[in-house]
């Protein structure tokens, strides 16, 4: 296929140009100034003149089969009542005989819906309910009896008299409900329809288990997504590291054709969560003696980072709180991290001094400057005015100091759009740095610095078009922007 007339916008350099595009299975085959290709015998010709053309975006880190479920199942984010929630409860219970829903809070619904509440519904069945920020969760008698949860009483702060479970508790809840692949592959082909809308070409994913992604796989021996998948596997033990490694081969070999890889990387985590108040912080949450919880000492870091160096695999670890931060970098200090570029995920809270030792070791981060507006509310409540000054949501510091970050959405935390994103992150930085970061940064995080991230020969022909500048869009248009065509390997989408 041959684009013609296209501005085509290169993230590295800033600047676009006239261009012509050829694409031959998939990828860029060759990009000339406007004018110098002629078409070849039989050869599709598609006419982008006056269109601007952007390298795919690239969600560095999100959750993509979550998304799916968003949209498939119903979502408790606008639930206000108890007789809402009951309804929306009973009608899932027509569907299926364990129920899990996400998206409630507090705030919207004026009330924690916990054991009490669930119970006085007179349901028979498992009842999971996910609070908005993936880090709490509600169950009622029936599910503490089904996952065997009462055990679990005071383990990362959770409260089984109140069926009110955090964060590690959580996770084991949740892999209790008996996997179901058919709506596992739903929820994940729905959510890669919701990121392509907006220009998503690539994502880095966290959906599966190493034992749930092998059984996903013989399930659907032919998967395939409308986007790049590459999967975080999440583990959180040393000795799953090696585990994952003896499998992730055989596997690879059998499904990296349609662009879904997982043969890398993995998703360790630190802490929980500032609504859970299980956020490793360096100061205790006002009012109380909580400084949240830490999974792993910086002995322990030490130990994960070594031995995942040893099998080549690049570490992604979730890290909210500045106590933790502190333990990751003590942990790390005499490890080899740019072979495998190992990188942090979220670092909502840091120092000056972190910052700067971050800067030194060359770490990369995968940040979401939404978070900045969405838990600003909650985050002014929990901590002191100064201390959230000095060290919370220091992305414009991290911008200033030149360390390398990716910019990435946390889905279905925040929303699927980067253009979302782009609007936050212009608080921080300005909109060519955040783009940059949201492709060819990102690209780079993934080692796929050579296939993806810019509109260049010998690249998949992934890329999307808008009919404005995307940098003289004023700041108010750009969360309603959709693109007009996206294209993956040259393909319409």
């Amino acid at each position: 296929m041959l684009f013609v007339g296209s501005t085509v916008y290169n993230p590295k350099i800033r600047v676009y140009k006239n261009q012509d595009i050829r694409t031959t299975n998939g990828v860029i085959s060759d990009i000339q100034d406007h004018g110098i290709l002629s078409p070849f015998s039989n050869e599709i010709v598609t006419d982008i003149t006056s269109k601007f053309v952007y390298p795919g975006f690239i969600d560095s880190h999100c959750h993509l089969m979550a998304t799916g479920e968003k949209y498939i199942t119903p979502s408790l984010e606008l639930t206000k009542s108890k007789e809402q929630l009951y309804h929306v409860i009973k009608s899932q219970l027509e569907l299926q005989n364990t129920i899990v829903l996400r998206g409630w809070s507090e705030e919207t619904l004026g009330f924690t819906p916990d054991k009490n509440i669930l119970d006085s519904f007179g349901f028979k069945q498992p009842i999971l309910l996910i609070r908005k920020c993936g880090h709490i969760g509600t169950v009622n008698s029936q599910a503490i009896q089904v996952f065997e949860l009462e055990k679990y009483h005071k383990v990362d702060q959770t409260d089984i008299t109140i069926g009110m479970i955090k964060e590690k508790v959580l996770l084991i809840a949740r892999r209790s409900v008996e996997q179901n692949t058919e709506y596992e592959n739903l929820c994940i082909q729905e959510g890669a329809k919701r990121y392509t809308k907006f220009g998503v070409t690539t994502v880095n994913s966290e959906d599966w288990t190493p034992n749930r992604l092998e059984s996903f796989l013989k399930a659907y021996p032919n998967f395939s997504l409308p986007l790049r998948l590459y999967e975080k596997i999440s583990i959180d033990k040393l000795s799953q590291i090696k585990q994952w490694s003896n499998i992730k081969n055989n596997l690879q070999k059998n499904f990296n054709s349609s662009g879904f890889l997982f043969n890398k990387t993995i998703k360790l985590y630190m802490d929980g969560s500032i609504g859970g108040k299980t956020a490793s912080m360096s100061v205790p949450y006002l009012n109380s003696n909580n400084y949240g919880v830490s999974y792993y000492s910086s002995q322990e870091i030490n130990k994960l980072f070594i031995e995942a160096n040893k099998y080549n695999l690049q570490i992604c670890i979730h890290i909210i709180g500045d106590r933790g931060l502190q333990e990751i970098l003590y942990g790390i200090s005499n490890v080899e991290l740019q072979k495998n570029r190992h990188r942090l995920i979220h670092v909502q809270f840091a120092s000056a001094e972190q910052i700067n030792i971050m800067k030194q070791n060359r770490l990369r981060l995968s940040i979401q400057p939404p978070f900045y507006r969405s838990d600003l509310k909650t985050a002014k409540t929990l901590f002191d005015t100064a201390f959230l000054k000095s060290v919370g949501y220091q992305y414009r510091e991290m911008y200033a100091s030149d360390i390398s970050f990716s910019l990435s959405t946390d889905s279905p935390i925040e929303p699927e759009s980067p253009f979302s994103t782009l609007y936050y992150s212009e608080e921080f930085m300005p909109r060519a740095e955040a783009f940059e970061s949201y492709t060819a940064k990102g690209a780079e995080h993934l080692f796929q610095e050579t296939s993806l991230g810019i509109i260049e020969k010998g690249f998949f022909a992934d890329f999307f078009t808008l009919n404005k500048d995307l940098f003289l869009i004023p700041r108010n248009e750009i969360l309603d922007t959709i693109p007009e065509q996206v294209y993956l390997g040259g393909k319409p989408i």
